[in-house]
C-alpha cells in the first residue's frame, strides 16, 4: 500500500512540476526562433515565466512541509525478545514487567531505525491469554505502555505509543463459544487500560 501510495505521489508531482516545464522550453524555444518578435510578446512570455515560477515553488514548498505524511511503523516484538532471551512458551507481555530495560531497549531500536510509531508490548495482553500469570490486563498493558513510552520520550524524534491490539484466542460463537458481548468486553478492557496507561 506504501509502495503504490509512492508511485501516486511521484506521478502528482512529476505532471504538476514537468508539464509545466516542458510547455515552457517549448513556447522559449519557439521565441528564440524568431529574432524579430514584439517585444510585448517577450514581456508576456516573461511574466507568465514569473507567475508559474512562484506556482511551482508553492508546490514545493507544500510537498516539503507535507513530508511527514508518510508514517513508518516498527516491526515485530516476539522474534526480537526471543534473540534475547525471552523462554520458549513464555508470554512476551510478562516480559514487560521482568524484563522492562529489554523491552524498551528494542523500541529504542526501531526507533532509531527511523520507525515514528512503535507498538507497545501488547498483542496478547487480554484476560484470556493472561489467565493464570499473575498479573492483570491493567498491569501488564500499564507496564508495556511506559516501556514504551521511555523509549519514545528519550528520541528526538518523539515517537508516538500504539496500543497492540492482538486476537483474544478463540472463535466467536456460533463457529466457536466466545460470545460477541465477550469479546467485546476483553476488548473494551485492553484499550481502557492502554488509554489510562497514556498511550497515543
Amino acid at each position: 500500500v506504501l509502495d503504490a501510495s509512492r508511485e501516486e505521489f511521484v506521478a502528482n508531482v512529476s505532471h504538476e512540476l514537468k508539464t509545466p516545464l516542458t510547455s515552457m522550453k517549448v513556447l522559449a524555444d519557439s521565441l528564440l526562433m524568431q529574432p524579430d518578435a514584439p517585444t510585448e510578446i517577450y514581456r508576456e512570455f516573461m511574466g507568465d515565466l514569473s507567475e508559474e515560477i512562484e506556482r511551482e515553488n508553492k508546490i514545493i514548498n507544500d510537498l516539503l512541509e507535507d513530508s511527514s505524511r508518510f508514517w513508518l511503523l516498527d516491526g515485530a516484538m516476539g522474534t526480537q525478545l526471543q534473540k534475547k532471551g525471552l523462554p520458549f512458551g513464555l508470554q512476551p507481555e510478562l516480559f514487560n514487567l521482568s524484563h522492562p530495560e529489554i523491552v524498551t531497549g528494542i523500541h529504542r531500536e526501531y526507533i532509531e531505525a527511523g520507525s515514528n510509531i512503535i507498538y507497545a508490548n501488547t498483542f496478547g495482553a487480554n484476560r484470556k491469554k493472561l489467565s493464570g500469570c499473575g498479573h492483570s490486563v491493567q498491569e501488564v498493558i500499564t507496564a508495556a505502555v511506559k516501556n514504551a513510552k521511555a523509549a519514545a520520550n528519550a528520541s528526538a524524534t518523539q515517537a508516538l505509543v500504539a496500543l497492540d491490539i492482538g486476537p483474544i484466542g478463540e472463535l466467536l460463537e456460533p463457529t466457536g463459544t466466545l460470545s460477541f458481548e465477550e469479546a467485546y468486553d476483553i476488548f473494551a478492557e485492553e484499550i481502557t487500560a492502554g488509554v489510562t496507561a497514556g498511550a497515543d
